[in-house]
């Protein structure tokens, strides 16, 4: 019976800017760059291909076993194997047998790398992109939020310069 529990941990493909452990200065222990998340965007990217590429050879090997299990049964059941008084074809359709159940092996693993990796992994990285787009969106909300005050503070404090420098020209002036 086959297991229906993911191979992926969907908890380590969450990005965040600051991590749970934070140094002594309240900085984070890692800093992750948008180039650190391309980076592992596409290394899942290569993994998801190798993966196909292996499960697609896997069919591949799955059927060629499934024809010479086939030709060897043919040959066995053949009237020259038949007459044959060495017993080769017994030996020929047990290999036969032997073949078929091989091809039957490689596809189950084909189907069972695709259905309890590939698509979680796939499911995980959509939702690993998502999770990034939303941290980038938020980030330049709070990076114009803080451009937008800083621009308010700079004026403000322009204003009370001048009205202190004209407190100083008016009281020198007298």
């Amino acid at each position: 019976m086959l297991s229906t529990v993911s191979l992926i941990d969907p908890t380590t493909l969450n990005p965040s800017f600051s991590g749970p452990d934070t140094s002594r200065m309240g900085r984070p222990a890692v800093i992750i760059t948008r180039a650190d998340q391309q980076t592992a965007v596409d290394q899942f990217q290569l993994l998801l291909t190798n993966a196909k590429a292996y499960r697609l050879q896997m069919l591949a090997l799955s059927k060629a076993a499934a024809s010479f299990g086939y030709a060897l049964e043919k040959i066995a059941h053949s009237k020259a194997s038949v007459r044959d008084p060495t017993n080769v074809c017994s030996s020929l359709q047990a290999a036969a047998g032997l073949h078929y159940l091989m091809s039957n092996h490689h596809q189950i693993l084909s189907d069972t790398l695709y259905k309890q990796f590939e698509i979680p992994l796939l499911q995980h990285l959509d939702t690993h992109k998502a999770n990034i787009e939303a941290s980038e969106a938020q980030y330049e909300r709070s990076m114009r939020d803080m451009s937008q005050k800083i621009k308010e503070t700079e004026a403000t404090s322009l204003q009370n310069g001048r009205k202190r420098q004209r407190g100083k020209y008016s009281f020198h002036n007298r």
